[in-house]
């Protein structure tokens, strides 16, 4: 019994070291080595031949297509939804445009009119504020661009335009259930990509007219975020004969904000 309990204790303990023993000829755990920005002596997109002449080490910041190609990889990466720049940012789908708003005609009912701000010079104006303003609630429908309030990491999402709860959808006589708006939101610096499209409720809680309640819904990407640290690239370090650290970044699921969900009361279902 005494013989049992001392092998439990030293077996583990012996494959243990075997593991991490050279002498063994099995390879030592990776560590990762990292550093922070100031321990650097040069930041560059790319290094080259002459980087060896820099004493201490050097930092690799990826450029778009490097971060973008990590993207696709992961899965992350859907043009109709982000965008990794601002000019990409203008080239935005307005994902509720193609359902333009028709006067309403009913005789208890004038419905607002709205104004479309979807030309690609009104998205790059929209795009260069920088403003750091308080985000408050949606703005109401027909009155295009506002600011708007980010439930999860934060951003500045600036509407485009707005459809009220009960106005028309173009052609076959069908109402919107909720306010939405068109939107695209900036995310902060050390997010990757910085731009999403969305489409938002708006400020009214309830459906058109009162059977219910407005729903955001959500589709969740993959986005990179950087950790503010540069990690050994051994394969770069050997190459150029110098340290060099390439920026490291860690995977995030972030929420996309795609369409308003109107959700019937439930007594109205009640037979």
């Amino acid at each position: 019994m005494e013989l049992k309990l001392k092998l439990l204790i030293f077996v583990p303990a012996i494959l243990l070291l075997m593991e991490v023993s050279p002498i063994h000829g099995i390879r030592k755990r990776p560590v990762k080595n990292t550093i922070p920005k100031e321990k650097c002596q040069k930041i560059v997109v790319k290094p080259n031949k002459d980087s060896h002449f820099i004493k201490g080490p050097i930092c690799v910041r990826l450029d778009e297509s490097q971060k973008t190609d990590r993207l696709k990889n992961v899965g992350g990466y859907n043009p109709r939804y982000v965008a990794i720049n601002r000019r990409e940012a203008s080239k935005f789908t307005n994902l509720i445009k193609d359902v333009k708003p028709v006067t309403a005609k009913g005789p208890n009912y004038s419905q607002k009119k709205a104004y479309l701000y979807s030309t690609r010079s009104d998205l790059l104006s929209i795009l260069r504020q920088q403003d750091k303003a308080v985000l408050t609630g949606a703005e109401e429908g027909g009155r295009g661009r506002g600011r708007m309030s980010r439930a999860s990491i934060a951003g500045t999402t600036t509407s485009q335009q707005c459809f009220e709860a009960g106005s028309f959808l173009e052609g076959g006589g069908f109402r919107r259930l909720c306010t939405e708006c068109a939107a695209i939101t900036h995310l902060p610096a050390d997010v990757f990509p910085p731009f999403i499209n969305e489409v938002i409720c708006g400020d009214s809680n309830f459906c058109f007219p009162a059977i219910g309640g407005c729903q955001q819904k959500v589709l969740k990407f993959t986005f990179l975020r950087s950790t503010g640290e540069f990690e050994q690239d051994d394969d770069l370090s050997e190459l150029l004969g110098v340290d060099v650290f390439v920026e490291e970044f860690e995977e995030f699921e972030e929420d996309i904000r795609v369409c308003c969900e109107c959700r019937l009361f439930s007594f109205l279902g009640n037979k």
